[in-house]
């Protein structure tokens, strides 16, 4: 089997670039990590007795997707600080002098943007997802279990309150709203989120106690935000009367709020899904609208009522065996779900745009190559009295910002439907290649 062999003159040129592409993507990283997740997770640990090790490590598996932002502009600086050593030293120009083009020494940059490209399509559809859901979920865990940071030893007492508000006799709240003792929890023992030798004083509205519950083991189930008991007994109270009843259970179920509304980590976003679970919130939204415009398809008789000249068709009285009887269209419906309908269009438009966005983003990283390197190699290539005199640098960063504004210009486009979602994403990346093999004659 042959081996693969790289040019002497990728490689080299390789060997300069990607050391800086490296130290960018973890600079950008990791500030990105400190000033946008962690921010949030050391002011749960101070506030509401969050885990230092739950809150590092819910930080760092939030460390692929700064890594997956920070890879255009690190493909920016690699080829521009990259190269740009190779032309501080001349050996740009001792280069060019053996014959060898400007279109030949951009192979090297180009299959560093295939890299950062592939970098990036991995960390969207595989690492993203995975360390988001996971990062939330324990912090979620840990926050709603009731007990984190409320134990002694191993046992732990936790008194769980609730909001009582006074309601008149018109259904209405009147007064203001108080908090007052619900359960107080006694656990024995706590690992995680399982409790054992349980103990647990329902008290009701009226502030007696009216229920005992005594367990083996208590799991919190995260997903239905229930206390499941194992071997339970319940002894029921009734003061009025001095009653009370014993009942065995085995899976008693507990519904309990949550500890704090405060969420450490921002709420689901579109960015920590994959483009599989994108595409499937695009289908199911589509369908939600053809099953709406099937069944409004009866409302074509108010329609046609309306263009005969009949202006108000939500109600049209009619006189049939001597009885008169009210028709009530559809068009009184179609009113009042037209709201409906065009807030789930809007949602479906700006999901078509994110997703084509993202597609159309991944390819940036070739384009942040592609001027990097045309700006520096350029400069390169010409003799030192003749050409512009302007920085590979400024011109770089210039050509970036002029494409960043067209591809905020366009993603806005698209939201307000001036263009279709796949123009509005696909546009900026022609645009910017454009820009980049413009350099050549700017420079």
């Amino acid at each position: 089997m042959r081996r693969i062999r790289i040019p002497v003159l990728d490689r080299y040129m390789m060997t300069e670039m990607m050391p800086v592409f490296v130290m960018a993507v973890g600079l950008c990283s990791i500030v990105g990590m400190t000033l946008g997740a962690l921010a949030g997770l050391v002011r749960e640990v101070v506030v509401s007795g969050l885990p230092i090790a739950v809150a590092a490590t819910a930080a760092l598996l939030q460390l692929p997707y700064f890594a997956a932002l920070s890879m255009p502009m690190a493909c920016l600086a690699a080829s521009l600080f990259g190269l740009g050593r190779l032309q501080a030293d001349m050996e740009t120009v001792a280069i060019f002098s053996a014959g060898v083009s400007l279109w030949r020494m951009l192979v090297s940059p180009l299959c560093l943007g295939f890299v950062a490209v592939l970098l990036k399509l991995v960390c969207h559809e595989c690492l993203i997802p995975y360390g988001s859901s996971q990062a939330r979920r324990m912090v979620d865990m840990a926050l709603t279990t009731h007990m984190q940071g409320l134990r002694q030893n191993n046992d732990l007492v936790y008194p769980e309150y609730a909001v009582k508000r006074e309601v008149g006799d018109d259904g209405k709240t009147i007064g203001r709203s108080h908090t007052v003792l619900q359960r107080i929890w006694y656990a024995t023992e706590m690992k995680g989120t399982q409790l054992s030798g349980l103990l647990l004083l329902d008290i009701a509205s009226s502030g007696h106690i009216h229920r005992v519950i005594v367990a083996d083991e208590g799991e919190w189930k995260f997903e239905e935000g229930i206390w499941k008991f194992v071997n339970s007994t319940i002894l029921n109270v009734c003061p009025k009367d001095s009653t009370f009843g014993i009942l065995q259970m085995e899976g008693l179920q507990v519904p309990s709020a949550r500890l704090t509304s405060r969420r450490a980590l921002q709420k689901p976003s579109l960015q920590e899904l994959s483009r599989g679970g994108i595409l499937r919130l695009i289908a199911e939204l589509q369908t939600k609208l053809h099953t709406k415009k099937q069944n409004r398809g009866g409302s074509q008789f108010s329609l046609d009522l309306t263009e005969a000249g009949i202006g108000d068709t939500s109600h049209i009285h009619c006189q049939e065996g001597g009885e008169k009887k009210e028709i009530v269209t559809s068009s009184a419906k179609d009113s009042k779900t037209h709201n409906v309908n065009r807030s789930d269009e809007d949602e479906l438009v700006k999901l078509e745009c994110f997703l084509h966005q993202r597609d159309a983003a991944i390819f940036s990283c070739i384009i942040y190559c592609l001027m990097g390197a045309m700006a520096t190699l350029v400069q390169g290539s010409r003799p030192a009295s003749s050409g512009s005199r302007a920085s590979p640098i400024a011109w770089a960063l210039l050509t970036s910002m002029i494409y960043h504004m067209i591809v905020t210009t366009a993603a806005f486009a698209g939201m307000s439907r001036h263009l279709t979602p796949w123009l509005s994403a696909w546009i900026p990346p022609l645009i910017g290649l454009s820009l980049s093999f413009f350099l050549p004659v700017i420079l």
